[in-house]
């Protein structure tokens, strides 16, 4: 039983370090489904299809899926809406709408019979998908999403991707009625080189490539597909720094726009490049405040513990014999040792947790999770002591 309640307590502790961001997210989200309703009775379904898909990013929650499928459905987009249907009814959890009930009926009829769903995962997304159908119709998809989902005819069906700067790939799906099938094509990137023009605001400005001096602006020049680092610099004018994403056999044109220096600038600062790797633990700030959430649930738990300890033994003293009296005490022992115990424990995590908090100084290439939340700063002069306090979200 003590087991169970510490455990109860603990949960409750993180509940509450939880619950302002869920809330935050469910207002966003209930929002944006209110402007979904509003723009499906005004019978604009494009608007209404994009709310209604932006409250459900926000929270997973049915309501909004089945909303969607109605927006879906009246668009006639009729696979999205089939394919999103079926989701909904798989994680609605009480009554559903009979509407979408209605819509997903009326769709598997008159999609099922010739047709079989196909889920398809794509990475990177944002290219161009062809779909050959086994009767020879081709699809054309622009700017796919990463997860398609489409109603295809019965067969085998041919799916070729293709992204500007990376290898083109295809796959093929056996299409059955009334089956789901899976998929997915992932591209990699394409090798070779591309073309890099530069141009900035000043004549002859120079350029530096990765470090190392590429000439002067106009300049063109072939460069290795890739991630590069772009410095453009000219006489007594501040350097122009950018960061390039170069695909192969593509052209990249960038234009600097150069500043005139307050204080001359003789020569060109050589660009210093530090690539740290974030780390993938939590900062000791954010490790402290869990540790004094779960301390303050469990001083919590301790408090309640001590309220049915107190009225149980508020019953050993009013006991008029002896027997009742020795019953009444070991029945409320149990809790007294539970209240100790667990509010030696809650006042062990809370001050560890604070400890954690002042003794954190920070490191700005930490990598914290969900948010850096709060950081305590003491510090002591000859004035006395200071306590600063820093929120970064």
């Amino acid at each position: 039983m003590t087991k169970r309640l510490l455990t109860t307590f603990l949960a409750l502790g993180l509940l509450a370090l939880c619950l302002p961001a869920r809330a935050q997210g469910f207002r966003e989200a209930e929002i944006e489904y209110n402007r979904g309703a509003l723009l499906l009775e005004m019978k604009d379904w494009p608007r209404a299809v994009f709310a209604f898909t932006k409250a459900y990013s926000i929270v997973q929650d049915p309501r909004y899926l089945g909303g969607l499928v109605k927006a879906l459905s009246s668009k006639g987009d009729k696979e999205k809406a089939l394919a999103q249907g079926e989701l909904y009814l798989e994680r609605i959890g009480g009554t559903p709408d009979e509407e979408v009930v209605g819509i997903v009926a009326a769709l598997r009829e008159e999609l099922g019979a010739n047709t079989g769903r196909v889920d398809l995962a794509l990475s990177p997304a944002g290219g161009k998908l062809t779909v050959t159908s086994p009767d020879g119709r081709v699809q054309v998809v622009l700017n796919a999403e990463a997860a398609l989902v489409r109603w295809l005819p019965v067969g085998l069906t041919r799916f070729e991707y293709e992204k500007d700067g990376f290898a083109p790939a295809a796959a093929e799906l056996e299409v059955k009625a009334e089956t789901a099938a899976s998929g997915s094509i992932a591209l990699g990137r394409a090798e070779g080189t591309g073309r890099l023009q530069v141009e900035a605001n000043v004549e002859k400005a120079r350029v530096l490539l990765d470090g190392k001096e590429a000439g002067v602006v106009p300049l063109q020049q072939d460069v290795g597909a890739g991630d590069h680092i772009v410095q453009v610099w000219a006489e007594n004018h501040l350097a122009w720094t950018g960061v390039v994403d170069l695909p192969a056999g593509q052209t990249i044109k960038l234009k600097a726009s150069l500043v005139p220096a307050t204080d001359a600038v003789p020569s060109i600062p050589i660009p210093q490049v530090d690539v740290h790797r974030k780390s993938r633990f939590w900062r000791m700030s954010t490790w402290g405040w869990i540790t004094m959430g779960l301390g303050v649930g469990a001083l919590g738990g301790a408090g309640y513990l001590y309220y049915v300890w107190s009225q149980k033994w508020a019953k050993v003293l009013e006991a008029k014999t002896s027997e009742e009296q020795t019953q009444l005490a070991n029945e409320a022992n149990p809790y007294y040792l539970m209240t100790l115990g667990t509010g030696i424990g809650g006042g062990v995590l809370a001050g560890g947790g604070l400890l954690m908090v002042l003794l954190d100084k920070g490191d700005e290439l930490e990598d914290v999770a969900p948010f850096e939340m709060l950081t305590l700063s003491p510090s002591f002069g000859p004035d006395g002591a200071f306590l600063g306090a820093t929120w970064v979200f």
